[in-house]
Order: structure tokens, then C-alpha cells, then sequence
């Protein structure tokens, strides 16, 4: 028959199927197409299994534009690596096929499950990285909030925190807000803290160190930082000691 044309495949379907078979080598398989009579036109790489069978492995359905199926010539080309297979010992091409597409979904299904873990990985280390200003809105919904312990005791503050909420505001969050709480070192809150001391406010900077120092502690607590940054920072370092007024 030589080659399969557009020409033959463009032909009025009939009653029954149609069928165009284009030559080759003995043993190497035969490019197929398949007009139905419905004028559906399929091409199809056609081989023996080793058990004799004659198969019609199917490549895809024509569209001489490519735009909604194979053109002639692309369905040619995956007929020709076929039959190299076929060649090579690939004798049941389709079990071969349905391998190698359970291996590449297994694959897909690996490389997925690796992007998931990686993306869970991912977040999980954003959590971790809470920011100072995220640290002091869970540390101010789980400490300062007034709330009644299981020993029956309160605990939290009057005011749910609001004081110290103003101070952060002024004083921490200008500066360290937005800084991963790990990344915070001893020597920025020391630069807040001195800064305070030069304007004289003493009490505020003893205030706002103790308040840092609690706030830390809870990160600690909650391993979402190794070490508080203000551990060795005392009252001396802030504002020194309390000086109790006369009235």
C-alpha cells in the first residue's frame, strides 16, 4: 500500500471499518489507521505478542491541523519508536507500555509526595520563625489574658495585657517587629534598652525588661526560640534598681 496519506484518511467513511496499512520491514510491525464508520480516524502501531496474538496498539486519534489529535506524520513517529522497541525485545508492547506508565506515576506520585513534605517542611520553619510581633500576640492570648489556672488561682493581667501591648507598640516593635524572634540578640534589646536610659525614663526600661524577659521565657518554653537573648541582661544592664518613693 506504501505510505498512509492525508489524502486516504480525509476518504467518506463506509459501513465498516476501514483499514490503512502502510509497509515496512518483515518483524518490525505496521503503522495502522482506522477509519470507523461513525468517520472517526484513529492510527494504531499493529505487532505480534508472543503468544501469536496480532495487536492494534493504539497511538492516538488524526487531526491534519495537530491542534486535536496527531497529524500523519506524528503519529508516524511514535509508530516508529514502537516498532525500535519492538526490535529491541519489547515483544508484548503493551504490558511494556503499561509498565513504564506505572513507573512514571509511581514517580510522579514520589516526586509529589517529596514537594509535599518539602512544602510541609517549609512551613513547619515558618511557624517556627514567628516574628516578635507574633510572638507577643501568642504570648499575650495564652499569659496575659486573665484566665483561671486548673489549681483554681487567676493568672493573666486586669488589662489582657493592653500596658504592655502600648509599650511593645513604642519601644519593640519599631525596631524588632518584624525580626524572626530566634534571629534577636542580646545586644538589640540592649540598644532599646540604652536608648530608654538616655531619655531618663528608668522605671519604662525596667518595665520593658521584664516584661522582654517573660515574654522570652515563653518562647523558650514553647522551642520556638534555643536561648533567650536577654538570660544574662539584668536591672543594672536597664535601669538599675528600684528606688521606692517617699510620699
Amino acid at each position: 500500500m506504501g505510505i498512509i496519506t492525508d489524502k486516504q484518511l480525509q476518504a467518506k467513511p463506509a459501513n465498516k471499518d476501514i483499514w490503512l496499512i502502510e509497509d515496512g520491514p518483515r518483524g518490525a510491525g505496521r503503522f495502522v489507521a482506522r477509519i470507523t464508520p461513525a468517520g472517526e480516524r484513529v492510527f494504531y502501531y499493529r505487532y505480534t505478542a508472543p503468544t501469536g496474538e496480532r495487536v492494534r496498539l493504539r497511538i492516538g486519534s488524526y487531526d491534519a491541523t495537530g491542534r486535536q489529535g496527531l497529524t500523519t506524520k506524528a503519529a508516524r513517529l511514535q509508530a516508529d519508536e514502537c516498532s525500535k522497541l519492538y526490535g529491541q525485545g519489547h515483544r508484548d508492547l503493551r504490558a511494556y507500555f503499561e509498565q513504564v506508565n506505572a513507573a512514571a506515576s509511581q514517580a510522579a506520585k514520589q516526586a509529589l509526595q517529596a514537594a509535599t513534605d518539602a512544602e510541609a517542611r517549609a512551613e513547619l520553619e515558618r511557624s517556627r520563625r514567628l516574628t516578635v510581633r507574633q510572638l507577643f500576640d501568642r504570648w499575650r492570648s495564652v499569659e496575659l489574658q486573665p484566665h483561671v489556672r486548673a489549681d483554681g488561682r487567676r493568672a493573666g493581667r486586669k488589662d489582657g495585657g493592653k500596658y504592655t501591648f502600648e509599650q511593645f507598640s513604642r519601644h519593640i516593635f519599631p525596631k524588632l517587629g518584624d525580626v524572626a524572634a530566634t534571629d534577636v540578640r542580646k545586644a538589640d534589646i540592649l540598644a532599646i534598652l540604652d536608648a530608654l536610659k538616655e531619655q531618663g525614663k528608668l522605671r519604662t526600661c525596667n518595665t520593658l525588661l521584664a516584661d522582654v524577659k517573660q515574654m522570652m521565657r515563653f518562647a523558650v518554653g514553647r522551642d520556638i526560640i534555643e536561648r533567650s537573648p536577654t538570660e544574662t541582661i539584668t536591672k543594672r544592664d536597664a535601669g538599675g534598681a528600684d528606688v521606692q518613693r517617699s510620699r
